[in-house]
This record gives C-alpha cells, sequence and structure tokens, in this order.
C-alpha cells in the first residue's frame, strides 16, 4: 500500500474523527428534554469523518509523482513549517482563551492572526477581516441560531 497524499488525507480525517467521536462522550446531557440534544451533531460529524477517512485509507490507487505523499523537506520549506507552526500556536492560544476573554474577542484575535500569518502585513485589511468574520459568526450563532457563545469579560 503506497503513501499516498490521500491515504495521509485519510488517517489525518480518521485519527480526528476518533478523537472528537470519544471527546463528544464527555459532553453533558441536555437540561432540557431535547429528543436530539447537543452531541448529535458532533457524533455525526465524527461518523462522517470516520468513514471518509476510511474511504480515502482503503481507495486503490496506482502512485505517481502527482498524488505521492507530500514530505517536508526543511531547508526548502522553512517558510511553510513555520506557517504551519504559527498556526497550530494560535489555535492552541484560542482555545485557551476563549472562555475568559469571549468568542468576539478570541475570534477577532484569532482570525487577524491566521490572517497575518497568510497576507502578510496588511494591517488594516487583515484587521478588519477578523472584525467581519468575528462579528458575523456571533451574529449568526448568537442572534440568528440562538446559541450561546462565551462572552468573557464582554458580558452583555
Amino acid at each position: 500500500m503506497a503513501l499516498t497524499k490521500n491515504r495521509v488525507t485519510g488517517l489525518v480525517s480518521l485519527i480526528v474523527g476518533i478523537i472528537y467521536f470519544i471527546a463528544t462522550k464527555n459532553l453533558p446531557e441536555s437540561a432540557v428534554s431535547d429528543p436530539i440534544g447537543p452531541r448529535a451533531f458532533p457524533y455525526i460529524i465524527s461518523v462522517l469523518m470516520i468513514i471518509v477517512g476510511l474511504a480515502l485509507v482503503l481507495k486503490r490507487e496506482k502512485l505517481t509523482e502527482k498524488n505521492k505523499a507530500v514530505i517536508f523537506k526543511l531547508p526548502e520549506e522553512k517558510e511553510l513549517v513555520r506557517d504551519i507552526a504559527y498556526t497550530c500556536v494560535a489555535g492552541v492560544v484560542f482555545g485557551l482563551i476563549l472562555e475568559p476573554v469571549g468568542y468576539l474577542i478570541s475570534t477577532l484575535m484569532f482570525m487577524t492572526a491566521l490572517m497575518f500569518i497568510t497576507n502578510g502585513r496588511r494591517i488594516l485589511y487583515n484587521l478588519s477581516i477578523g472584525l467581519v468574520f468575528s462579528l458575523t459568526t456571533y451574529g449568526l450563532f448568537f442572534g440568528l441560531l440562538d446559541v450561546s457563545l462565551p462572552r468573557g469579560v464582554l458580558s452583555f
């Protein structure tokens, strides 16, 4: 079995799907008599990730130059590896500050950081994308879907 891009993606999807499935078991039961409950959507996502991951891993394909797995050559790919590391750090920091700081501020910081990582030093543009994204998603989830998001320091 050759290590292709599809198999690597499938393995990652499979591993994340299994972790997500296990983590979903730790979600609290719904206090309201909701027949679906808060676990339904995460279970659906995790099962779909596992199915897609298995399909990609088990897919029969010949190894070609186009589909062989990407191997990072650190001297040649320093910027890419650095950007991946910065993105991982930004994601961890976002997860740590989400509850105490709140959704709006932490999402603004996270999206702005990602824009700086991927888009360079366009300060006003990066800040505006971060602001529009955080306000739009907050409006959709809190206002339209009535999903409670962490309020943090902006408890309104």
